[in-house]
């Protein structure tokens, strides 16, 4: 297959919630409160290029707690399908370990609610200290090294003025967004 661009980026980048405290029952509390819940009407309400999930509710309509689900076994289902990566930082190493096996190798997080601000800088903290250091110990960004191996552009610039005639004779579905409720 013959690549396209200048160089092939071959990252896998996945997002979730992370809870990662010293207090494991702390974390697990936080995580069966409706903050995690609120975290989740964001992404649905942000996200609107994917169907909702099936807990989507709508803002300002109060989230779902976890809890309601089957408490502690219904986390350990989360956690362990990836749903959620939550406890301590050593708990928390074996999560993000269990991305990278199956190929994953970035993560990106949203910081859920229900916690104190103290809570969350003691989070960002351990997160910091004690995951990433276990799997980022590069110095250099993947994409730096895929760009340098490339060994330089494949295409010539394009440095000519855009034509001003030039106007789309086609446009997307998805381009047509109703005006008013008439649409």
């Amino acid at each position: 297959m013959e690549i396209l661009g200048d160089y092939q980026n071959n990252n896998v980048m996945m997002t979730n919630g992370v809870i990662c405290l010293n207090d494991r029952r702390r974390a697990r509390e936080i995580a069966l409160s409706a903050g995690l819940g609120y975290l989740v009407t964001l992404v649905n309400l942000y996200h609107d290029t994917m169907p909702k999930s099936l807990d989507g509710i709508t803002w300002p309509e109060p989230p779902l707690h976890l809890g309601a689900f089957g408490g502690e076994e219904f986390l350990d289902e989360l956690i362990a399908g990836g749903f959620l990566l939550c406890g301590t930082p050593d708990e928390v190493c074996e999560q993000v370990a269990a991305y990278q096996e199956v190929g994953c190798d970035q993560l990106v997080f949203g910081v859920t609610g229900g916690m104190s601000q103290e809570e969350s800088l003691e989070m960002i903290e351990l997160f910091g200290d004690k995951v990433i250091p276990n799997f980022d110990s590069s110095p250099e960004h993947s994409t730096a090294v895929y760009r340098r191996n490339a060994g330089g552009p494949k295409y010539p610039p394009y440095n000519r003025p855009v034509d001003q005639g030039l106007r789309h004779t086609v446009l997307p579905p998805a381009a047509i967004i109703p005006l008013s409720a008439e649409g």
